[in-house]
């Protein structure tokens, strides 16, 4: 399969990931298993959207460290806190969510170098760094402790996306959308993070459009339901791609799930986008004011609305014939 990366950038928050060639899994000890309080904290954790659960999760990581200190289970989901900005009684803090991240994680593989999830996690580390070598190296340990977690596949595919060896990249998204959205909410985040990174790909024989509708409704379908960032992010996609409709449809779907100040103005630029285009196609005005009104009533400015495009790299050539026609309909 041959393909190309579109021109479009986008991020993927707060995840880590792995791959690599095959090392000698005989060279790390078996790692032990969670504790009670670890496991359910890592459970909130996991099915964290933005409503808190991180927050619900520190008395059980605090309690876990009273007990084990020296747990590495319990430091790796301490790291996923720090990143997240929560706040530790045990956590040497900097005002660096990140250094506290790496700090936790290099504490956990200094008590068990064979914890997969921390090699997982530390690999995020580099990558933010730009060292793609250690990056793999990390992904690499991972794979040999034998672990079966989709975020290793994710973690192969960023690296690929990373050193720009696309083919392989989306082969790994593939994978884990074969895997399906698998029965704990970490395998199903990773099912729905890893369908947003394939929709990113236009093939030759499918259009860009057309591939972020599919991979939108499975995602969309899939989601854990407070995750109103998945929408969210096709929503603005679509917006990219000027598929207003869709962006519409995503962006309610986003607000439905929790109402958020982004996915407001994602909601607007859909609408004053759809508005134009129906302007400069000369539409009848009654399916033009319905969306103007809609679009005013969420109160956002005209610099609000250009300031979102202007911050939209897939936008910026596709605006050019609707910026005009934005610039008379949107109030100042």
């Amino acid at each position: 399969m041959h393909f190309f990366k579109s021109g479009q950038k986008f991020v993927i928050a707060f995840t880590v990931f792995l791959l690599g060639s095959a090392l000698n899994s005989s060279a790390f000890a078996v790692s032990k298993p969670e504790s009670k309080n670890v496991a359910e904290a890592r459970e909130l954790i996991d099915i964290d959207y933005g409503d808190g659960s991180v927050q619900k999760a520190i008395p059980l990581l605090e309690r876990a460290f009273k007990t084990d200190p020296n747990d590495a289970n319990l430091l790796v989901q301490a790291a996923r806190v720090a990143v997240k900005d929560g706040h530790l009684s045990f956590e040497k803090f900097r005002n660096n969510p990140w250094q506290n991240y790496a700090d936790f994680l290099d504490k956990a593989l200094a008590i068990d170098p064979a914890n997969a999830k921390a090699h997982i996690l530390k690999a995020q580390v580099f990558e933010s760094q730009g060292n793609y070598a250690e990056q793999l190296n990390e992904l690499n340990k991972a794979k040999a402790s034998g672990t079966d977690d989709p975020w290793l596949l994710h973690g192969y595919g960023t690296y690929y996306l990373n050193v720009r060896s696309f083919n392989d990249a989306i082969s790994y998204f593939e994978m884990i959308e074969a895997r399906g959205p698998g029965k704990t909410a970490s395998d199903r985040k990773a099912y729905v993070v890893a369908l947003y990174d394939a929709s990113k790909f236009k093939l030759k024989n499918e259009p860009l459009l057309e591939r972020t509708r599919k991979y939108a409704a499975l995602a969309l379908q899939n989601r854990y339901p407070t995750d109103a960032w998945t929408p969210q992010g096709y929503a603005a996609a679509f917006i990219a791609q000027q598929a207003f409709d869709d962006a519409i449809v995503y962006s309610k779907a986003a607000l439905k799930t929790m109402n958020f100040g982004l996915g407001r103005l994602t909601l607007a630029v859909a609408l004053y986008g759809k508005a134009a285009q129906l302007t400069l196609a000369q539409g009848p005005e009654q399916e033009i004011k319905p969306l103007l009104d809609e679009a005013n009533a969420l109160g956002f400015r005209k610099a609000d609305v250009f300031g979102y495009m202007n911050a939209c790299s897939g936008c910026r050539s596709h605006f050019s014939e609707i910026g005009p026609t934005l610039e008379k309909i949107i109030p100042n």
